[in-house]
């Protein structure tokens, strides 16, 4: 009787421990993100992809704590409980997505992330429909009051261009982008370097997606560099970007004060 306990509880323990496996964190979420006093998702743009090529993104949302919305024509503060997204439309064949966790959920006021990975074997241009749940509450006459809103992110689309040999994928692909110092209070140099001569431009925008300055640039084959005059930016996270074509390339930067 004893050795069939025993065993019971060795194959109880072995599938809780075995479902425990089969959740692999697939990103790890910012948390420098829940400082933000605004609601955001990043980055601007994302990466381009090319037909038998490993692909991977990650994008990171932030959902504030307390937000205003109108309820029946009166503005009222909502309270957010938890965010999640349930669903991600519109990817190449071959490309799938997970999360920081095995729902995809924050609470109100934290930061979550999404990673889309796989190998693309379809070429063609795919817009993303990115659906969120969205559950919270006010308080109505002293009571709270649940709400829970459906919403989707559609500022996304995937190119994934065709493989036609090694000498094309070298060309298409070989921009990258250094920036420092980081955190930087004053001054803040940019390296790309890129195989071809090519036109470009260069985006440095804050948390919430506005523009902080745009520049056209053409860039050489090799090293190009840039020194940008940041003393003037209010302190924070910011998002250098570097758009050459269908190529992107971006990288964090945080200014100190």
């Amino acid at each position: 009787m004893k050795k069939n306990y025993l065993s019971a509880i060795i194959a109880i323990c072995f599938i809780a421990n075995s479902n425990f496996k089969l959740f692999a964190q697939a990103c790890t979420a910012d948390v420098s993100m829940d400082t933000m006093i605004h609601s955001a998702i990043v980055p601007e743009f994302i990466a381009t992809g090319t037909v038998s090529v490993p692909y991977s993104q990650v994008i990171q949302y932030h959902m504030v704590k307390d937000t205003q919305i109108l309820f029946s024509g009166t503005p009222v503060t909502a309270t957010v409980d938890t965010l999640k997204i349930t669903s991600m439309s519109g990817l190449p064949n071959g490309l799938t997505y997970g999360c920081h966790n095995s729902n995809c959920q924050i609470l109100g006021g934290k930061t979550g992330c999404a990673k889309i990975y796989g190998t693309p074997t379809v070429s063609g241009t795919f817009p993303l429909n990115i659906k969120l749940e969205i559950d919270g509450h006010i308080i109505l006459f002293g009571s709270p009051m649940n709400l829970t809103l459906m919403d989707s992110i559609v500022k996304y689309s995937i190119v994934v261009s065709g493989n036609t040999g090694t000498y094309e994928i070298v060309k298409t692909n070989q921009l990258s982008l250094t920036v420092y110092p980081n955190p930087t209070t004053n001054e803040l140099n940019i390296i790309a370097q890129n195989d071809i001569q090519a036109d470009a431009k260069l985006v440095i925008c804050d948390v919430q997606g506005k523009i902080i300055l745009e520049e056209n640039k053409n860039i050489h084959s090799g090293n190009n560099a840039w020194n940008i005059n940041v003393s003037n930016y209010p302190k924070g996270l910011y998002f250098v970007k570097l758009i050459a074509g269908d190529r992107v390339q971006s990288s964090k930067v945080m200014i100190s004060k």
